[in-house]
């Protein structure tokens, strides 16, 4: 039996985890991060103080987190802000909890206090449990792509997306990107970030965010970077409204960019890493490694997305100038699968370094002429 002592505490902390559930079923983090209070129902003034503070802190989350490396990294470094880890398997869902708990490369052996892992499948997860207009960032790193060998050619991905309610079975469907859409912080606060090393994935992901924009027009706007942030857009998908009229703002295009992982989508450097004795995720080794069949070694793709903004997107006068002073600036060069160049680019040949049989003769011949030379010399001289 338990003592009087344990049963109060058992009773307090049931009561504090029933309160992180609201009667429809979604997860309160602000109370998930917080210090347990216990079950008294007068709220001391610090207690409040914490609490508002909580809200404030930023809310990321990021799906399909894998083992954790990645996210656990993001934690670590960035101590103000708050991360959840969604993943579907069970045993990684432990990977990421033990890391979590032992955090061992910090150098520290307190748990991170800032990581509430979850395990579930995405899609239901933002539907049921998240809270709409509630996330600062929703972080995609690497997904899997619907199968292996599927979408060797642009027919594949043009009859998935015209599909309704039968797209491939992939974790970044249509109705999955709605769902993160609706959890974000609007008016511009709330970003989609999508990296992966697989280019015809990354185009499947742009054409069904085609099809999201065409259902809601408002949901999400593009997002462009600046000049320093060293992303480069290598292709571009126009965006239509319900109505089938060419959407203005963000430039009027879902971007593909080309570049480096950095602070400009919300990753934390290598250098950041280090300072923070944060390690380098389980995505950063894979990556130089080059593994998989239809993974880039030295190439990674962005999709980046912000929450629509009435003030600055009704008229998308604003998005449009700074996307046609990116287009100034560098040269964008649409190219799908299989390689299109833009108008007036070629392809280079590598010069073919393979010498005509009658060259390798007289080469040979003159290496032959050399070697008996030498050998002639080294006879005299002994």
């Amino acid at each position: 039996f338990l003592q009087k002592k344990d049963r109060i505490a058992l009773r307090e902390f049931t009561d504090d985890t029933k309160s992180v559930l609201s009667d429809d079923g979604h997860i309160d983090f602000c109370h998930v991060f917080s210090p347990i209070t216990g079950s008294s129902t007068i709220a001391s003034s610090d207690t409040i103080e914490k609490e508002k503070d909580q809200q404030k802190r930023p809310l990321n989350i990021e799906l399909g987190a894998g083992s954790g490396d990645w996210i656990v990294s993001q934690a670590r470094a960035n101590p103000s802000q708050d991360y959840v880890s969604v993943e579907l398997r069970a045993d990684r869902v432990a990977q990421t909890f033990s890391k979590c708990l032992l955090n061992t490369s910090s150098g520290s052996n307190a748990p991170l206090e800032n990581i509430c892992c979850v395990g579930s499948e995405c899609g239901s997860f933002l539907r049921e449990r998240v809270h709409d207009k509630s996330v600062s960032t929703v972080f995609v790193n690497h997904p899997e792509p619907p199968t292996q060998t599927y979408g060797l050619d642009e027919r594949d991905i043009s009859s998935a997306i015209s599909l309704v309610d039968d797209e491939p079975a992939h974790m970044l469907n249509s109705k999955t990107l709605i769902s993160a859409a609706k959890c974000l912080k609007p008016d511009g606060q709330g970003k989609l970030i999508i990296v992966t090393d697989n280019r015809w994935y990354a185009r499947l992901i742009c054409s069904t965010l085609q099809k999201v924009m065409k259902i809601d027009s408002k949901l999400l706007a593009p997002l462009v970077f600046d000049k320093n942030d060293n992303f480069q857009i290598i292709e571009t998908f126009p965006l239509f409204g319900e109505d089938g009229r060419r959407l203005s703002y963000g430039g009027g295009n879902i971007m593909l960019w080309e570049g480096k992982p950095s602070n400009a989508i919300g990753h934390v450097s290598s250098v950041e890493q280090t300072k923070a004795n944060a390690g380098t995720s389980y995505f950063d080794r894979l990556w130089r490694t080059g593994a998989g069949t239809h993974a880039e070694v030295k190439k990674r793709f962005v999709i980046a997305l912000r929450t629509y903004d009435e003030g600055i997107d009704r008229d998308g006068s604003e998005s449009l100038l700074k996307f046609s002073r990116y287009q100034n600036k560098h040269a964008i060069i649409n190219r799908s699968h299989p390689r299109n160049y833009a108008a007036g680019e070629e392809k280079k040949k590598k010069p073919n370094k393979k010498k005509s049989a009658t060259k390798q003769q007289r080469r040979n011949e003159r290496r032959l002429a050399k070697k008996k030379a030498m050998q002639e010399s080294s006879t005299k001289n002994a």
